[in-house]
C-alpha cells in the first residue's frame, strides 16, 4: 500500500509510477505479478482532503488513473490542486470508448506527400533488387505526378512512377518485381502494428468506427480513395502496396457510401459512387476471371505465380511450388481469410458465401444509391434489383444445407457444396438475403461457434478433420468483423439473445485484456482461450496507449477494426448488459451458459438474465 497526502497529478502520478516494476513506463499485470512475488500489495492510498480517501487497486484501475493523471502532467495542470477524480473513477466502457475516440488520428497515414510516403518505404518490405524507393501515380493524374515531383526533388531518394493501368501479365511481373507504394489522394486509416498501407475491406470498418467517434471527415476520406482506385487502378486494391493491385477484397463500398449518407445527405457524391459501382461491379466481379459460368462470383487474382510475399516461414509444413496452388494462395488472400483451411487448397474453385452475399448487397446497395439520384422510378436500380433475386435464387440452390442448418461455399469445379463450418454462414443474414426460417436455422447453429470470448471463425469439428497446422481465420482464433457481422445479422432477424451473447462475450474479452496490458487492443484473438497470445502466420499486430507519460500525438492505440468493434457492439447493448461489462461480470453469469443456445423463442429478449 502506497500513499500520498497531497491531491496534486504530479505528486499522485509520481507515487503510482512507483508500481512500474518492470520499468516500461506502464502499469500493467506483469507488474501486479511482480509485485505478488515480492510480497507487496499492488494498490494506492490517495488522501484527497481530511477524512477523504481514494484507493486505487488493480492493473486496469492503477493504469487508467496514471493515464488521466499523466495528461494533467502533459497538459501542464500537473501541479494545481485537487485531482481529476471523476475522470479517474470513469467506467471501463467509458475509459475505453474515450481511448478509442482519441486515437484514430494515431492510426492515419498519407501517401500523397514525399515525406510520407518516405516513411512508409523506410518500413514496408516494397524495395526491389535495386534497393530503390517508387512510388507509382496514375499517369493521367498529372496534377499529382507534378507535385510528388517537385516534393521528391527536395527530399531526394524517391522514385516517381507514372502508371498506366496493368493488363497483361508483364505488367503485374513489373509490380512485384519493382514494388512500391500506390498514391492515394487522402488520408486514410491504417490497421495498426506493422501495417503502414490502406486495406481494401479493413476500410469499410475503419470507417464506420470513424463515424462511430463522429469523425464524419475521416470517413469520407477513406471513400474518396476507393472512388479514385476503381477510376485510376480499376479495382479497389487488396492494399496500396504495388504488389497487391492484382487482387481486390470483399467489396463494400457502396455500403460505406450509405453509411455516410445517413449522416451527410450529399447528392453529387452519389452520383460519383454510382459511377464507380457500376466500374467495379460490371469489370471487376461480374466478368472476367471472377466470374463462374452459374452467374456468380469467385476470389481470383488477376496475376500468376508465386505471391510477393513468402509466408512460407510462418508455416510449419511445406508449400506446393505449382499453378494451381498459387492461384489458390493469391485467391485465399484476396479473400480476406488468408490463411485458413476452409477452401482447401483450391479457393480459386469455390463461389464463396461471403463474396456472394456481399454482392447480393452491392446490388441491393447500388439500386438504392439509383433510387436516390434518379428517383424511385429509375430503370437502372430495377435491372439491378432483378440481378439481386437472381443471384438469390442462385446461392439458395448452392449454399443452403437445409439438413445442416448453415450456408456452405460452393466447389463450382467439382460441382459439390463444401461441409466446412465457418462464419460465411452469417453474412446471408447480414446482407438480409436469408429466409426467416434460414436465419432461425443459422441462429439455433452458433453454439458450434460461440467460445468463452466470442465466436471462432470455424467450428473445432471441422477444423480438426482438416488437419494440419493452426491458420489465424480458424478455430479457436476470432476477429472483429466477424463478430460485428453475426451479431448484426441476428438482430437484423430479431436474435436479439443471441447476438446479445456473441457482442458480450467479446467485448468483455477484449475489455478484459485491455484493461490489465495498458490499453493494449489486436488484431485477432484466441477466443476459446480469452488470450491475444496468437502465434500463427505472422503473429497478432495491434499495440497498447504506450508509455504513460508519451505525447498524445504519438499513441496508436490498438488495431483499427477491433477498435470499431469496441464502439459499435457497445452501442448494440442494452443499458443493463453495458453496466454488467462496467461491473466486470462474467458471461455465463449474466447471459446464461453459453452452450444453451438459441432458438426462435429468445428473439425478443434483451438486458440481463435474471
Amino acid at each position: 500500500m502506497l500513499s500520498v497526502n497531497s491531491a496534486t497529478a504530479r505528486l499522485a502520478y509520481e507515487v503510482l509510477a512507483t508500481l512500474d516494476l518492470d520499468g516500461d513506463g506502464r502499469l500493467t499485470a506483469r507488474d501486479a505479478d511482480r509485485a505478488k512475488e515480492l510480497g507487496l500489495r499492488f494498490a494506492v492510498d490517495l488522501e484527497l482532503a481530511p477524512g477523504a480517501r481514494l484507493e486505487l487497486a488493480g492493473a486496469e484501475r492503477l493504469s487508467h488513473a496514471a493515464d488521466v493523471l499523466a495528461e494533467e502532467i502533459l497538459d501542464g495542470r500537473g501541479d494545481e490542486p485537487g485531482l481529476p477524480v471523476e475522470r479517474m473513477l470513469a467506467s471501463r466502457t467509458a475509459t475505453l470508448r474515450r481511448l478509442i475516440d482519441q486515437g484514430w488520428d494515431g492510426l492515419v497515414r498519407r501517401s500523397d506527400r514525399a515525406a510520407d510516403l518516405k516513411k512508409a518505404l523506410a518500413v514496408m518490405p516494397v524495395k526491389g533488387a535495386d534497393g530503390r524507393q517508387r512510388v507509382y501515380v496514375p499517369a493521367r493524374d498529372r496534377k499529382a505526378l507534378k507535385k510528388l515531383r517537385a516534393e521528391a526533388r527536395r527530399s531526394g531518394d524517391l522514385e516517381l512512377v507514372p502508371l498506366h493501368r496493368p493488363r497483361t501479365s508483364e505488367d503485374w511481373n513489373v509490380l512485384m518485381r519493382e514494388p512500391g507504394m500506390l498514391y492515394l489522394p487522402r488520408p486514410y486509416i491504417v490497421p495498426g502494428g506493422r501495417f503502414v498501407q490502406m486495406f481494401g475491406w479493413d476500410s469499410y470498418f475503419n470507417a464506420r468506427g470513424a463515424l462511430a467517434s463522429n469523425r464524419y471527415a475521416l470517413a469520407r476520406d477513406l471513400l474518396e480513395n476507393q472512388l479514385y482506385e476503381i477510376e485510376h487502378y480499376g479495382k479497389i486494391p487488396n492494399s496500396n502496396l504495388s504488389y497487391h493491385l492484382s487482387r481486390t477484397q470483399p467489396p463494400l463500398m457502396p455500403r460505406l457510401a450509405l453509411s455516410l449518407h445517413e449522416v451527410r445527405a450529399d447528392r453529387r457524391l452519389l452520383k460519383r459512387v454510382v459511377k464507380a459501382a457500376e466500374q467495379e461491379l460490371d469489370e471487376v466481379f461480374r466478368t472476367g476471371p471472377r466470374a463462374t459460368p452459374s452467374g456468380l462470383s469467385r476470389y481470383k487474382d488477376d496475376a500468376e505465380g508465386p505471391d510477393a510475399e513468402d509466408l512460407s516461414a510462418f508455416y510449419a509444413g511445406s508449400r506446393p511450388d505449382d499453378a494451381g496452388f498459387h492461384r489458390h494462395d493469391r485467391a485465399i488472400r484476396e479473400s480476406g481469410w488468408d490463411m485458413c483451411h476452409r477452401f482447401g487448397t483450391a479457393t480459386h474453385h469455390h463461389e464463396p458465401v461471403c463474396l456472394n452475399s456481399l454482392l447480393f448487397q452491392y446490388e441491393t446497395d447500388l439500386a438504392r444509391l439509383l433510387r436516390l439520384v434518379e428517383g424511385e422510378d429509375s430503370l437502372r436500380a430495377a435491372r439491378y434489383t432483378r440481378a439481386a433475386r437472381a443471384r438469390v435464387r442462385t446461392m439458395r440452390a448452392r449454399f443452403w444445407d437445409a439438413e445442416r442448418g448453415l450456408f456452405f461455399d460452393h466447389d463450382f469445379v467439382a460441382g459439390r457444396r463444401s461441409r466446412y463450418e465457418c462464419l460465411a454462414t452469417f453474412y446471408p443474414l447480414w446482407t438480409g438475403w436469408a429466409s426467416r426460417d434460414e436465419a432461425a436455422a443459422v441462429a439455433a447453429a452458433l453454439p458450434r461457434f460461440l467460445q468463452d470470448g466470442g465466436l471462432t471463425s470455424s467450428t473445432r469439428a471441422s477444423r480438426e478433420a482438416a488437419g494440419g497446422e493452426d491458420l489465424q481465420w480458424d478455430w479457436p482464433f476470432g476477429w472483429a468483423p466477424h463478430q460485428i457481422i453475426a451479431v448484426e445479422g441476428l438482430r437484423r432477424y430479431g436474435f436479439h439473445a443471441e447476438a446479445d451473447a456473441v457482442a458480450y462475450r467479446w467485448l468483455s474479452m477484449v475489455l478484459d485484456i485491455a484493461g490489465s496490458h495498458n490499453g493494449l487492443i489486436k488484431e485477432k484473438y484466441d477466443v476459446v482461450r480469452r488470450s491475444a497470445e496468437v502465434a500463427v502466420e505472422y503473429g497478432n499486430q495491434g499495440a497498447d496507449r504506450g508509455p504513460l507519460l508519451a505525447p498524445r500525438a504519438e499513441r496508436t492505440l490498438g488495431f483499427a477494426w477491433t477498435n470499431t468493434s469496441v464502439l459499435v457492439l457497445l452501442d448494440g447493448l442494452s443499458p443493463g448488459l453495458r453496466e454488467a461489462l462496467d461491473a466486470g461480470l462474467p458471461a455465463d453469469r449474466v447471459l446464461g451458459p453459453r452452450d444453451q443456445g438459441g432458438s426462435g423463442r429468445s428473439r425478443k429478449k434483451r438486458g440481463v438474465a435474471a
